[in-house]
C-alpha cells in the first residue's frame, strides 16, 4: 500500500473507534436513565435534588436531561451528542429527535431562499427554536423565515421603546450638597468620593494643597 492508502485506512479505523465510542456514550446514558427511574419512583419531583446531592460534581442540567430520558421525553442520543436547546427538542417525537441528531434538521439561511440540513448538536439554541414550533413539529422554511422576521421586529420594537424612555426621562438636578466635591487623601493618592466630578481651578488648588 502507498502512504496515502495507509493513511486512509488508519483514518477509517480512527473514525470507526469514534463511532463506537459515541454509541457507548448513548448506551451509557440509557443505563444511567434506568437507575434514575428508580430514584424518580422513590422521590418523585425531588429526584433531581436527590441526584445532585449524591453526585455533586455533575451539573444539575445533566440530571434534568437524563430525567427527561428516563421519563420517555428525550432520546438518549440527544443527550449523548451534547445538543443545546433540549427543551425545544423535547417537543418532537422520539423518532424525530433521533433523526434530528443523525440526519439533521432543515434550517433556513436568513436573508436567502436556501436551507441547510444540520445535525441538531451543531445548532445553537436560537436555531433550534427557529426550526421547531411550540406545537412540537418541524417548521417549514417559510415558517422559519416568518419566525426570524417576527424576532427582528420584536427586537426593533424593544429598541424603539428604550429610546423613547430615554427621551422622556428628565435629568435630575443635583442639590447643593451633592454638588460639593468630596475627596479623601490616602498617602500619595486622592480618592474621589462623589461622582460625577467637575473640578474648578480652586478645587484643584485645594486638592494639590491636601496632597502636599
Amino acid at each position: 500500500m502507498s502512504k496515502q492508502e495507509l493513511a486512509a485506512v488508519s483514518m477509517h479505523a480512527a473514525f470507526a473507534k469514534i463511532r463506537s465510542g459515541l454509541a457507548d456514550i448513548e448506551r451509557g446514558v440509557e443505563r444511567i436513565a434506568e437507575g434514575v427511574r428508580a430514584v424518580i419512583e422513590a422521590h418523585g419531583a425531588a429526584a433531581r435534588e436527590v441526584l445532585q446531592g449524591e453526585f455533586p460534581s455533575i451539573k444539575s442540567s445533566f440530571w434534568r436531561a437524563v430525567i427527561a430520558v428516563a421519563e420517555g421525553k428525550l432520546h438518549p442520543r440527544v443527550v449523548a451528542t451534547g445538543c443545546d436547546g433540549l427543551r425545544y427538542l423535547e417537543r418532537l417525537p422520539l423518532e424525530d429527535q433521533a433523526r434530528a441528531v443523525s440526519e439533521g434538521v432543515p434550517v433556513s439561511v436568513p436573508g436567502t431562499q436556501d436551507h441547510r440540513l444540520v445535525p441538531a448538536y451543531l445548532l445553537t439554541p436560537h436555531e433550534i427554536a427557529r426550526a421547531i414550533s411550540p406545537s412540537g413539529s418541524l417548521r417549514t422554511l417559510a415558517e422559519q423565515a416568518a419566525f426570524e422576521r417576527a424576532e427582528r421586529e420584536a427586537a426593533e420594537k424593544r429598541r424603539q421603546e428604550w429610546l423613547a424612555s430615554l427621551r422622556e426621562e428628565k435629568a435630575s438636578q443635583p442639590d447643593e450638597e451633592s454638588q460639593v466635591i468630596q475627596w479623601r487623601v490616602e498617602g500619595n493618592r486622592v480618592r474621589v468620593l462623589a461622582c460625577p466630578v467637575v473640578l474648578t481651578k480652586e478645587d484643584l488648588r485645594k486638592l494639590l494643597r491636601s496632597i502636599a
